[in-house]
Order: structure tokens, then sequence, then C-alpha cells
């Protein structure tokens, strides 16, 4: 199981990348890391975080097909209505209150934590498909309580793996941003 955790991280690490660059291939490479990762998920009891990579696979689909180039240009990212955020933290608390509550019957590790980090997460991929520079904000601290947990749960390849998503959501937000201002 390790070398599907390290490929896993990596194609996972190139997704993240490529979508600070605006690049449509960004959702195959997620494709791939998403996929590799559901079994290491269910493996270590993490229920939400398995559910979370369906999600994921899915959306990379619905990414691939809404960020077609436009002409050759890529589409610039936009500010997110300030209104948003409210929904955002009341469906995220909400979503992440109800998978923890569900996956907490099924015995899983860290029942709420996961499921809020699932909540929001679910929410954010959505967020960066629609090009809203603040979703990585949002993965920002999605990430560090990710860390936390996958330390918690001595899942390394993975800690460091949202050990280095943290560092390239900075990168992400201030490349979105800059390219945000220029439009």
């Amino acid at each position: 199981m390790e070398v599907v955790t390290w490929t896993s991280v990596a194609a996972n690490l190139v997704y993240v990348v490529l979508a600070a660059r605006l690049d449509r291939r960004c959702w195959i490479w997620g494709g791939v890391g998403v996929a590799l990762a559901f079994g290491v998920y269910v493996e270590e009891r993490l229920y939400s975080d398995a559910l979370l990579q369906v999600f994921y696979f899915a959306l990379a689909v619905v990414g691939w097909v809404t960020w077609k180039p436009e002409s050759g240009e890529k589409r610039k990212p936009g500010r997110m209505p300030v209104a948003l955020h409210g929904g955002m933290m009341a469906a995220g608390l909400a979503g992440g209150a109800l998978l923890g509550a569900f996956w907490l019957r099924w015995g899983a590790d860290f029942a709420m934590a996961d499921g809020m980090t699932t909540s929001f997460s679910m929410l954010a991929t959505w967020l960066t498909a629609r090009r809203w520079l603040e979703s990585w904000l949002y993965w920002i601290a999605i990430d560090l309580a990710c860390i936390a947990i996958y330390v918690a749960k001595e899942m390394w390849p993975f800690a460091f793996l949202f050990a280095v998503y943290t560092v390239l959501s900075v990168w992400g937000w201030a490349s979105w941003r800059r390219s945000a201002a220029a439009a």
C-alpha cells in the first residue's frame, strides 16, 4: 500500500501545482491521485476522506469539462461575493456534523474532525472549479486541520502531502490574486 500512497501523493501534488497555474490538465492528475487515495483512506478508517475521494473524482470530470480553453486563453479567477462566505460556513459546519455523526456509528476514526475537513473540502473544491480566488484561503485552513489528523494517525505520507499543500495553497492564492488583479 505504500507505493499506492506515495503515487497518490505525487499525483495530487502535480494537481495542485497545475491548478495554481490555471492549467486544465490539473483535473487529470487530480482524478488519478484521488482514485489511488480512496483505498488508503478506507484502510485507515477515515471514511469521510474516502467518500471525499469519490466526490473529488466526479469533480475532476466536471473541472475538465468546465475548464475548456477559451480561444487559447486561461479564464481568470474572480473574487467571491462576501455573502457567499456565510453560506459556505453554515453549509460546511452542517455537512461536517452530519458526516461525523454518520461515520461515528460505523467506527470511523476522528469521525467529527474528518467529517468537517471533508465537508469543507467539498465546498472548497467547488469554489476552485468556479475559479473563486478565496478558495485558496479555505484550502489553507483545511490543509492545516488535515495535517493534525494525519499526524495523530501516523499517516506520514499524507501529513507530508498536506504540509506541502499548505505551502502550495499560499502560492496558489498569491498566483490567482495576481491573475485576478490583471483581469
